[in-house]
């Protein structure tokens, strides 16, 4: 059983300790991050692939919640000293079942005692040796400093946004979503597109500017992102991508999320009966209307992001069952090795 980080961080030395399980979480998530893109893109479906692309939070927020495990070097009394014979190992393996792992792990004698080691532990230890603990502890203060910097103006950007949400506007009527109602009101701001707010009480913004036709496409999509929660996820990435803004990778992983969510919600709109075709001309539409006026939202992305969700569109040849679900375990083996490979950390 894993001692948890904070009665870790008050009976050890907080510079050391810290430094080391942060370090690590930057190895885990990278290893987790590159497993969860191959997944997505393994899955074939944008709806399991946004959830798969949830796996390196969580995995690096246990890396995080557990600190270091109890036979780990920077816990024991020859933490802050150089060790004695170090190990490495490098390996890949089957787990039950058929699940591939790697495992990067390091190892310090310490007296008569080999202890578990890692990357951050390493570094860690070298800093505190050279540098001593002050430095240390301004480093991990200054990122903690710019987390609430960015924590900070995302509270204040959603604060502007229920200001602007409030001011009155053009009741269009309601439609259900499973088992929430959902309010579709008139948007006049051509630099702002369709959109959605709120979680248990979703509200969908038109632009008064859409066709009859084109409103239906519209309102399909954003009612995807409703049966999803996706404002509640986009919102939950946003604040661990700036509370972990250290994290490389962490705004990727961000982006991908989005992506394939948008995606998901174009899949679910043609599903119901939206024209694919129809579906890609009112997002160049918008995207056009847009470009013209101000900045591509952040959710309509880059032209090269543009472009892949437009090929997402296009038609193409149905898959067979079987092929769906080899596609189906590949995702879930490359998911699962995300949770249970050891990138340089503690086993």
């Amino acid at each position: 059983m894993p001692d948890w980080l904070l009665p870790q961080l008050l009976h050890h030395d907080a510079a050391l300790l810290g430094g080391a399980v942060l370090i690590n979480a930057g190895f885990t998530f990278i290893g987790a991050l590159a497993l969860a893109l191959l997944a997505a893109r393994s899955a074939g479906s944008p709806r399991v692939a946004k959830w798969l692309l949830l796996s390196p939070w969580l995995r690096v927020l246990w890396e995080i919640a557990r600190g270091a495990t109890p036979d780990a070097y920077v816990l024991s009394e020859h933490a802050g000293t150089q060790g004695g014979l170090g190990s490495f190992q490098l390996g890949v393996g089957l787990q039950a079942p058929l699940v591939p792992t790697l495992q990067a792990q390091l190892g310090m004698q310490g007296g008569e005692h080999r202890y578990a080691y890692s990357v951050g532990d390493g570094v860690s230890h070298w800093l505190y040796r050279h540098w001593g603990a002050t430095p240390l502890l301004i480093a991990l203060a200054g990122s903690l400093g710019v987390s609430c910097v960015l924590l900070f103006a995302r509270v204040r950007l959603y604060r502007d946004w229920q200001r602007r949400l409030e001011r009155p506007a053009a009741l269009l009527g309601s439609v259900r979503a499973g088992l929430r109602r959902v309010q579709l009101f008139g948007c006049d701001e051509p630099q702002v597109g369709a959109f959605t707010s709120g979680v248990l009480r979703p509200r969908i913004w038109l632009p008064a500017s859409l066709a009859a036709e084109q409103r239906q496409a519209v309102l399909e999509h954003e009612l995807g992102h409703v049966r999803d929660f996706d404002v509640l996820w986009f919102g939950v990435v946003g604040v661990l991508a700036d509370l972990f803004w250290f994290l490389p990778g962490a705004r990727l992983l961000e982006r991908r999320l989005h992506e394939r969510a948008e995606e998901a919600a174009d899949a679910q709109a043609i599903a119901r009966g939206v024209c694919p075709k129809r579906l890609a001309r009112v997002i160049l539409e918008q995207a056009a209307a847009v470009s013209l006026v101000g900045p591509v939202p952040r959710m309509a992305g880059s032209a090269r992001r543009l472009e892949r969700r437009l090929l997402a569109l296009a038609a193409r040849p149905p898959r067979r069952r079987w092929q769906i679900a080899l596609r189906l375990c590949l995702a879930a083996t490359l998911t699962a090795s995300a949770f249970i490979s050891v990138f340089g950390g503690y086993a």
